[in-house]
This record gives structure tokens, C-alpha cells and sequence, in this order.
């Protein structure tokens, strides 16, 4: 009896393996975020989706380095950034490099009219040109004044601005030797 036992419980223990096996061989696994979002999305969290599912963010790999002192973090940090940007299958190594975003603001200042939640057709009329413009003057008389004063030949209305007030600039990593870094 002993051994009729032994042989019933191994026998249901490969049953449950084989249905165990089964289940996760024929289960639909899906990395797709997007199902966390309203089944009728706003245009903004449709936007996100979009990006979600193609975009930019589809393709974010974020690499961390422990151990070691926090110097040499930051020089495996730039050594590796300096590694990666010569290798074309990167479109951009960022790691906290301002400068790498320079492409980044000017796409952003070539599309400012289809980007800008501002824009309608009141927007370009006397009334709404008038207003725009008076923002803008706003804009060049606070001490923000000379950071903008080169765009405002490009963008009198100001809609570059207004798209990077609405980026929450603050949300950015700690930098420590001009390089991202965690706590």
C-alpha cells in the first residue's frame, strides 16, 4: 500500500507539472502598459499610448552602474555614454548631457505651432496676437528675459515657451559631475 501511495502522489505531481506546463505555454504574456489606461482615452493619454506602444519610450533602455566610489560611477558613466554614442545603433545617449538635447529644442521649435495647446484661430487674430505678443514682452522684461530673447524673432507669440512651461523641467535626475544619478 506503501508503494501504491508513493506512485499515486508522484503520478498526481506529474499530472499538476503537465497542466502547469500547459497553462504557461499557451499563456498570452503582454509588456503593453497601455491597458492600465481608460478604455476611451483623453487625446493626451492617446498620445501617450501612441509613444508607449512606438515611440521613443518603446525603445528607452536605462542602464545603472553600483558599486565603486561615486567618481569612478561617473567615469564608468561617461566612458560608457562616450562608448555608446559612436555606435550607430543608438539614436542618442543622453546621461544627463544638456547639450545632446540641442536637436531635441529645435525639433520642439519647428513644431511649436502643432505642439502648443494654445494654438486656435482666435490665437492668430488682432485680439489674440495682441495678447500673445504682450506675454511675450512680459517674458523679455522678467529675469528670464535674456534666455528667451533669441527666440522671440523665431517665436514672437511665445508658443516655444508655453510648451516648455508645460514640461515639468524639475522631474529631471539628480546630476553629480554634470551625470545622472540615484541616491
Amino acid at each position: 500500500m506503501n508503494g501504491r501511495h508513493r506512485a499515486t502522489r508522484v503520478a498526481l505531481w506529474l499530472l499538476a507539472l503537465a497542466a502547469l506546463i500547459a497553462l504557461v505555454l499557451r499563456a498570452d504574456y503582454s509588456a503593453d502598459m497601455s491597458v492600465f489606461l481608460p478604455r476611451s482615452p483623453t487625446p493626451e493619454q492617446a498620445l501617450l499610448v501612441d509613444q508607449l506602444r512606438e515611440g521613443a519610450l518603446s525603445r528607452l533602455i536605462l542602464v545603472g552602474i553600483a558599486g565603486g566610489s561615486g567618481s569612478g560611477r561617473t567615469a564608468i558613466s561617461r566612458a560608457m555614454a562616450a562608448t555608446l554614442r559612436g555606435q550607430s545603433a543608438f539614436s542618442s545617449v543622453v546621461n544627463g548631457d544638456n547639450e545632446r538635447l540641442a536637436a531635441d529644442r529645435q525639433w520642439l521649435l519647428e513644431h511649436r505651432y502643432l505642439l502648443s495647446a494654445r494654438v486656435d484661430p482666435e490665437r492668430f487674430g488682432v485680439a489674440g496676437l495682441r495678447a500673445a505678443v504682450q506675454d511675450t514682452l512680459d517674458w523679455l522684461a522678467s529675469p528670464a528675459g535674456m534666455l528667451i530673447e533669441p527666440l522671440v524673432p523665431r517665436d514672437p507669440t511665445g508658443e516655444l515657451i508655453q510648451i516648455l512651461e508645460s514640461l515639468d523641467s524639475t522631474a529631471q535626475p539628480r546630476r553629480t559631475d554634470g551625470v545622472w544619478v540615484s541616491r
